[in-house]
Parts: structure tokens; C-alpha cells; sequence
């Protein structure tokens, strides 16, 4: 694994992911169900969400987002 894939957080798997698809924070944090602030403290790295939203997170809504959102549970093991 090279230096750059090293740095890649959970946090900006998610940020990419929700830009990827053309979504605000408020947008994707209300199909969640979860607040603004949590999402915006993930993209961030302050927590993380727990397995369950990861598993929410890493179903594709379209085959385009496939390899992203998928990426965000296999770097997380």
C-alpha cells in the first residue's frame, strides 16, 4: 500500500462518496437518518458511525457509486 492509500480516512471515503453523488451533508445525513452534525463529524474524522451505518453507506444507489461506497467497509476491516 502506497502512502497515499494510507491516508485515506473513513471520514474522506464518506465526503467523496456524498460528493460523488451529488449530495449535500443535510441531503445524504436525512436519508441516514441521522443529523447534519454527525455526518459533518464523520467527514471529519471526529467518530466514525458504526458498523450498521457503514453497512447503510456501502449500498450502492446506482452501479457508478459502486466502487466507492464499497471501498469505505473493505478499509475499515
Amino acid at each position: 500500500m502506497n502512502q497515499e492509500q494510507t491516508n485515506i480516512t473513513t471520514g474522506k471515503q464518506i465526503r467523496h462518496l456524498r460528493t460523488q453523488l451529488g449530495m449535500t451533508q443535510e441531503e445524504l445525513a436525512g436519508e441516514l437518518n441521522v443529523t447534519r452534525q454527525a455526518l459533518s463529524n464523520w467527514e471529519r474524522d471526529v467518530n466514525e458511525p458504526d458498523l450498521n451505518m457503514l453497512k447503510k453507506l456501502s449500498k450502492p444507489r446506482n452501479n457508478a457509486d459502486f466502487r466507492y461506497s464499497s471501498m469505505i467497509i473493505h478499509n475499515r476491516s
